[in-house]
């Protein structure tokens, strides 16, 4: 296995994996790794409850239409979920490179907005939707990645927590494009049906999100 990259929580390792005799294709395998700080036995069970939700979450945004990479295998006992490998850029280096015209960006965040909608009309939240998380496929298809912080919620508190990650990530990250929030909220409101709500939500965040900033 080649690693791919280190984090927090895991690492990622791609991998050639036979889904039939003679026949491989490219996988990322995600790896819960141990905590030493950790009592060992409290260690292995966060790990492994993590490592199975996070697989449910990828298999129910799937099966609601939402474009995430597909799981293969997991192994809550030994902390690994196997899953397949998307070829292509993470928006965030896409973004930083300008590598897209500010009209293209605009149409890929109305896209992103339609994709969340179906996210959270799935009673699905992301946890950590930056553009660091998704990927842009060779093909032109965006997914989302990492759904290690995400959580099953119907509150719209936590929808609205959602895109408050994601307007900071504009406003810090990717500032020239801070405007493009707008066309991800015209996407949103397409899918999703309480976006009033949620834009009310968003309000109550950002104000504590500014005191805490003080």
């Amino acid at each position: 296995m080649a690693l791919m990259s280190k984090g927090a929580e895991a690492d990622l390792y791609l991998e050639e994996y036979e889904i039939s005799p003679g026949n491989k294709m490219k996988v990322v395998v995600k790896f819960r790794k141990e905590k030493k700080y950790r009592v060992k036995q409290l260690d292995r069970k966060i790990r492994s409850t993590r490592t199975r939700k996070e697989s449910k979450l990828m298999h129910s945004a799937r099966e609601n239409g939402v474009p995430v990479p597909w799981i293969l295998e997991v192994d809550p006992e030994n902390f690994y979920i196997v899953m397949e490998y998307v070829d292509g850029k993470r928006l965030r280096e896409i973004m930083l490179s300008k590598e897209l015209s500010k009209e293209s960006v605009n149409e890929l965040f109305r896209e992103i907005g339609r994709i969340v909608g179906k996210l959270h009309s799935s009673g699905i939240v992301h946890g950590d939707l930056t553009t660091g998380n998704m990927i842009l496929s060779e093909g032109g298809e965006l997914y989302l990645i990492d759904f290690g912080l995400g959580e099953f919620s119907k509150r719209a508190e936590d929808f609205a927590v959602d895109i408050y990650v994601l307007k900071r990530t504009l406003e810090s990250t990717h500032y020239e494009y801070k405007e493009t929030l707008k066309y991800f909220l015209e996407g949103y409101s397409q899918t999703f049906e309480k976006v009033r709500e949620v834009l009310e939500k968003l309000k109550d965040v950002e104000r504590r999100g500014r005191y805490v900033a003080r």
